[in-house]
């Protein structure tokens, strides 16, 4: 009888193994410090965490550990645990990223980013919940992201936040470098396979480490050492300078280091960067300005956050001329625009510097940021305005001013109910999002919902960056400014 392959059922059977066994050898391979004979002791490890009963529990061999770990305990302070087991502990980490550095520095952070999200330190599950999508505005593409992965905090929540940490004792705050290992728990996070490559930057020592909730692709936080307040001085150019040259790869930048216009943590200073290109690093330039270094260009952007573009090969001079303009906008007052540098002895100026090294060139961008109130706008006069607030009502920290909208998860619901009502189908529409509803019912003109709704967010996010902007609209005054550097 000939052969058939149509009369045959292939079948793949995957084989039963040990999880326990498994994750022992996983362990043994990836913790250098270990050895084959110490598989009873690393088996009984995990066996006290997960309990003697699942000595024989049994997985698909063609699980991967991260998948082993969840089938074994649902618990996930236990996870983390054996997330810590199968990690290398941080010395052998960080000795193992840099002899990869000195060969390539991509592939020592390829090695740590795709450690993070092995052991699970990075939320993938959590981060793929987000809704994504671009929108074209007069500043060009504009990134919008609905965060599914954390709730929506409030300037007045941000400031209990930082209040109630400092009843904490050990560690400090969740950026301290003694979280490194830390159990957490109750109403803390866990920490237990978390790991900080050390670095120096301008004769300091500080910590790399992934985002949990990555905003970006590769988003990674630098931290000092030293607990210590966010703030922005000529040591902060130096710092991000020193950090592009030894990862060419990222771009990194500071939060204001004041309350309102600065990011959720302003108790413990730290950077973000990462391998993402944002929409301010494409803005095109409104116009140059003389400065008194031949070999630096500066320029003003067309960005609604205003923002100076600072050009070099010459690091020194580039560091130079951020300094002074930083200390210019620190004293900088013009009633005319309610910009006021300082009250009672309070600051009110900062700066978000941003850093990025493309072969031997350096650009700094430097976005002006005032945290003034009025009785108009208690909020902020540069804060999001109250008639935007049904759709974001957080601060505006650096990645949002470079383009990136982080708005919260609550608009995965509601928009939809505004989309019915545009429709004018059955609804339940909040009633924040309806003044705004009404003005886009009144554009809509058949054409596909989904594309409206997101082209008028992008709309939304970009008034939202203007109203951070110090000199919009007053070019003239912003001309003004930027004159004092050519000298």
């Amino acid at each position: 009888m000939a052969y058939n392959p149509s009369q045959w059922i292939w079948c793949i059977v995957l084989a039963k193994i040990n999880a326990i066994n498994f994750l022992t050898d996983k362990i043994i391979q990836n913790n250098s410090s270990y050895e084959p004979r110490d598989q009873y002791y690393i088996k009984n490890k995990l066996l006290a965490l997960v309990g003697d009963s699942l000595v024989s529990f049994e997985i698909e061999d063609s699980l991967s550990t991260k998948d082993c770990t969840k089938d074994l305990t649902s618990d996930p302070l236990v996870q983390s645990q054996i997330f810590d087991l199968l990690t290398p502990i941080p010395s052998e980490f960080n000795r193992k990223f840099w002899n990869l550095y000195s060969t390539d520095s991509v592939k020592a952070t390829d090695y740590f980013h795709q450690l993070s999200i092995d052991n699970d330190y990075l939320q993938i599950d959590q981060i793929a919940k987000n809704i994504k999508f671009s929108s074209m505005t007069d500043y060009g593409e504009l990134e919008i992201t609905i965060n599914m992965s954390k709730p929506e905090k409030t300037t007045k929540d941000i400031i209990a936040n930082a209040a109630a940490s400092k009843s904490r004792t050990y560690p400090l705050c969740q950026l301290c470098f003694e979280n490194e290992g830390y159990l957490g728990g109750t109403n803390y996070s866990l920490r237990s396979q978390h790991r900080l490559l050390r670095l120096n930057l301008n004769h300091s020592e500080w910590g790399m480490q992934y985002s949990p909730y990555e905003y970006f692709n590769e988003h990674i936080i630098v931290i000092s050492k030293e607990h210590r307040p966010m703030h922005i001085s000529s040591a902060t150019f130096t710092n991000l300078l020193d950090f592009v040259d030894l990862f060419p790869q990222y771009f990194l930048g500071s939060n204001a280091g004041i309350p309102i216009v600065g990011g959720s943590m302003l108790g413990h200073e730290h950077y973000q960067g990462g391998e993402h290109l944002f929409p301010v690093e494409k803005a095109n330039d409104l116009y140059g300005f003389e400065t008194a270094f031949d070999d630096v260009t500066a320029s003003v952007i067309n960005w609604p956050v205003s923002t100076i573009r600072l050009i070099s090969k010459n690091r020194e001079h580039l560091e130079e001329l951020a300094n002074q303009i930083n200390d210019a906008w620190n004293q900088y007052d013009n009633e005319e625009l309610q910009i006021k540098a300082e009250s009672d002895g309070i600051q009110h100026h900062s700066i978000n510097p941003i850093a990025r090294k493309n072969g031997s060139e350096y650009t700094l961008l430097i976005m002006l940021r005032d945290n003034n109130t009025s009785v108009t706008y208690p909020d902020g006069i540069f804060h999001v305005h109250p008639e935007y607030q049904h759709i974001k009502q957080e601060n505006i920290g650096l990645i949002e001013a470079m383009g990136l909208a982080i708005l919260p998860p609550r608009l995965k619901i509601e928009l939809a109910e505004v989309k019915k009502y545009i429709m004018e189908e059955p609804n339940s529409i909040a009633s924040i999002h309806l003044d705004w509803a009404n003005s886009l019912k009144e554009s809509y003109t058949n054409q596909n919902m989904d594309e409206f709704i997101d082209q008028n967010l992008g709309q939304v996010f970009a008034e939202i960056l203007e109203n951070t902007g110090v000199f919009v609209n007053h070019e003239d005054q912003f001309k003004l400014f930027t004159k004092q550097f050519n000298a």
